[in-house]
């Protein structure tokens, strides 16, 4: 919980937990051994270019030594923290930017915080962003509680 140890939301989806590890039960379950002929297949990388090839630049004040981004991974569940983890590592050895899945557990409390807590994993200089939904704005709104935003 956070410091007041009081909800600072009612959490009206107590089914996300379990959701998130239907995504990524499914995400895992989808590795395939072959191409799928209905789509043209050029991967984004495939001339292998050399590592900073492109140069670094600035985003947001924030560096990218690559034109790439992961993003609005998972979290909120045991598996999270592992897989963000791995991912903040590769994107702070590799220049790349990372978004976080969706921070909407945090609104209700802390304990799912180390699924999203990766930024000494991945430097502080490669940028980070957070995901959070419309429909957690519109109750923080409703709720005259915007300033959880800045404390997520």
């Amino acid at each position: 919980m956070h410091k007041s140890e009081k909800p600072l939301l009612i959490d009206n989806d107590p089914t996300a937990s379990e959701r998130k590890n239907d995504h990524i039960n499914l995400a895992l379950q989808s590795q395939v051994n072959h191409i799928d002929t209905r789509f043209y297949y050029e991967p984004l990388l495939s001339a292998h270019p050399s590592i900073n090839e492109w140069g670094a630049f600035t985003f947001l004040n924030r560096t990218l030594k690559n034109p790439l981004w992961v993003s609005s991974m998972t979290g909120g569940t045991g598996k999270a923290a592992t897989i963000n983890n791995n991912l903040a590592r590769a994107c702070g050895e590799f220049g790349m930017g990372m978004g976080l899945g969706s921070c909407r557990s945090l609104l209700y409390s802390d304990d799912t915080l180390a699924d999203f807590n990766v930024r000494h994993l991945m430097g502080y200089d490669t940028p980070l962003y957070a995901n959070l939904g419309i429909g957690q704005l519109e109750n923080l709104i409703e709720a005259h509680k915007t300033h959880l935003i800045n404390e997520m």
